[in-house]
């Protein structure tokens, strides 16, 4: 459905409505008592929090004509971190109406405009499996009429103390209670022994989680008596809930479950699971969802509850291969994105079949399997292999670098370069302190950075591609600390190397630094022609990235020989283009060009928004040169609005 900017969605986010639910009047009833305000559903993981918070609102749907929005936060999820605040304001907007282009990339900013969306609004906001109040606050919505519902293992005390939030606690199921819920799954004609019934009660220790699971296998073995499934239940050992589970998968399904116990989570998809299992995993992933031991939290995507990890962890020994198979799959698909994203960028040595429909498919692979790339790079150091430890970080980099993760990048090339030392692979060390350099440059340690680039530039002598490409990291770095004549010098040597060795990607992109580093020190006439000679390469190359930063170039020249209304128009291009290719500090600066080039044309209003828009992507990367675009905003009356709102 189309809208407009201002058009609001009444959204309708909740779960479907638990098929199965017995007893918990009380909690019921206390949840019936809140009209308003914030409720805190707490208790261990696997007690049932989840299912009361979405039975009770399913149930009272119709009482908030403002419309419903649910996310689960993960925040216990063992293999997975929390998610950010920002990330599901985004969500949330988006199922608001508001058009993606109004949607701020500042999460003081997303609040603000979530808070004023839902001020005149009676919601109904579930956010389920909460980490801490810290995640909770920025998703508030505004106004006194909506209604929270926050489930976690947290007690939330500052919801309590501070926001008066109200807290109910969710026991285990009582036993009548429980055999409700197996009467429920199996049918009264099952429960006939009902000795059998109250030990398998007893033994499950009342937990839903646990209860599902036995239901779940005495469904799919019918001619099994209860008491062969209460027998199965060790006493004060909770995982052997799942063991009759595990042992009545077929073989195919069994071997998966076992092996996801080796997954690095948080999550993984169907072609992950393949590789795990060596073999197709469609099948054996539906025997494991149907036995309630994984769950399909979003289309293609499974998961473990933590407690059922742990059981699976336990089960999976000596299953190196699917380990190596597993990392493989990582790195060969990561790998194939990376060439999507940075196809000039010298190439390491690993052989792939895996491919991408462009840059879009990449970028999106990227974006969802990150959490397990990190993840899977930790365990490659804790397991030894080494190879992999040090060659998915440089698959991961220009993503790192483009998307903002700077520290994710530091740490991971950290991570890359103890890796490579301890396989005295010369040239994985000097590729990888090549990118260490350059993370150091972005963070600020230029000292770093230079001692980084050099020891790098040292190694890979006689390679002169790479030895080129060396320089050419060097020559930005000088350039980040206006060390303009030094970085000349190197952009030249770079500029040799891939001359000689006719390597026509570089040649266009060092023609495109040469351009930026003529207008800094205020050759222009150099300038144009270098970005100019610059950009029809890069445009023959189909390099986007490129050709927005020889943009940007021609830009600043333009505005620097007053033509500010053209300066504007380029400026407007670059800016954008690096915003469809994800990379945020170029946008940033681009931005922040623009808003100088609109003021000088007079254009007081779309100055304000570009150097806006920089203010809000600097201060979400985190960058110093944040202070001298919020100086300019000062000027105009405007800085920090978004930090007061």
């Amino acid at each position: 459905m189309g809208r407009t900017g201002d058009e609001t969605l009444v959204p309708r986010q909740l779960p479907a409505r638990p098929p199965v639910f017995v007893g918990r009047l009380d909690e019921l009833k206390a949840l019936d008592a809140n009209e308003c305000g914030i409720v805190v559903v707490g208790g261990p993981g696997g007690f049932g929090k989840t299912s009361l918070a979405v039975r009770w609102a399913c149930d009272n749907a119709s009482s908030f004509a403002g419309g419903h929005l649910y996310v689960n936060l993960r925040g216990f999820d063992p293999a997975a971190s929390p998610v950010a605040p920002t990330v599901v304001l985004r969500g949330f907007l988006d199922a608001l109406g508001v058009a993606p282009e109004r949607i701020p990339d500042d999460a003081e900013a997303r609040g603000a405009l979530f808070r004023g969306l839902t001020a005149d609004r009676r919601m109904l906001v579930l956010l389920d499996n909460a980490r801490d109040e810290d995640q909770v606050r920025p998703l508030l919505p505004g106004g006194a009429d909506s209604l929270v519902i926050v489930t976690s293992r947290d007690r939330m005390p500052g919801l309590v103390a501070f926001d008066q939030a109200q807290p109910i606690g969710v026991p285990v199921l009582a036993e009548d209670e429980a055999m409700a819920l197996l009467a429920q799954r199996l049918g009264a004609e099952r429960l006939g022994d009902t000795g059998a019934v109250e030990e398998l009660v007893r033994r499950s220790g009342g937990m839903p989680l646990t209860l599902a699971v036995v239901a779940a296998r005495a469904l799919a073995n019918p001619t099994f008596p209860l008491r062969a499934l209460a027998d199965e239940l060790r006493h004060d050992h909770l995982e052997s809930v799942f063991s009759g589970s595990y042992q009545a998968l077929p073989e195919d399904a069994a071997r998966l479950f076992r092996l996801l116990g080796v997954h690095c989570g948080p999550d993984i998809d169907v072609h992950a699971a393949g590789a795990l299992l060596d073999g197709d995993a469609r099948g054996p992933l539906a025997e494991l969802t149907k036995a309630h031991l994984v769950e399909e939290h979003v289309p293609g995507r499974f998961r473990l509850h933590d407690l059922i990890r742990a059981f699976a962890a336990g089960l999976a020994t000596g299953e190196g291969a699917a380990l190596q198979r597993m990392l493989d799959h990582y790195l060969h698909t990561a790998f194939a994105a990376e060439r999507c994203l940075a196809p000039h960028w010298p190439s390491i040595d690993v052989d792939t079949t895996k491919s991408f429909d462009g840059y879009e498919d990449a970028l999106a692979w990227l974006d969802a399997e990150l959490p397990v790339l990190l993840a899977a790079t930790d365990l490659a150091v804790r397991e030894g292999f080494d190879v992999h430890a040090w060659q998915l970080p440089w698959t991961m980099s220009t993503f790192l670098y483009r998307s903002g993760r700077w520290d994710d990048r530091a740490a991971t090339q950290h991570l890359a370069l103890a890796a490579a030392r301890r396989l005295g692979d010369r040239t994985a060390e000097a590729v990888t302190l090549h990118l260490l350099g350059r993370g150091k440059a972005m963070l600020g340690d230029h000292a770093g950075a230079q001692a980084d680039l050099h020891r790098a530039l040292a190694l890979h002598e006689g390679d002169a591609v790479h030895v080129g490409v060396t320089h050419f990291s060097i020559a930005w770095s000088h350039a980040m600390v206006e060390d303009y004549g030094t970085a000349l010098k190197h952009a030249r040597k770079a500029l040799e190397q891939f001359i000689t060795n006719r390597t026509p990607s570089w040649i266009a992109l060092i023609q495109g630094a040469l351009g930026w580093l003529n207008a800094m020190v205020g050759d222009l006439d150099a300038a144009v022609d270098h970005s100019t000679e610059a950009l029809h390469r890069l445009r023959v190359l189909g390099d986007l990235d490129g050709e927005a930063y020889a943009l940007r170039t021609l830009g600043h020249v333009h505005h620097k020989q007053g033509e500010h209304d053209r300066a504007a128009v380029v400026l407007s291009l670059a800016a954008d283009q690096l915003a469809g290719l994800g990379e945020r500090y170029g946008e940033a600066q681009c931005a922040n060009d623009l808003g100088d080039a609109l003021a000088a044309a007079g254009d007081h209003e779309g100055a304000r928004k570009a150097w806006s828009r920089a203010e809000s992507l600097l201060g979400e990367l985190g960058h110093p040169d944040l202070e001298s675009v919020q100086a300019k905003l000062i000027d105009t009356g405007v800085a920090g609005r978004s930090l007061e709102t």
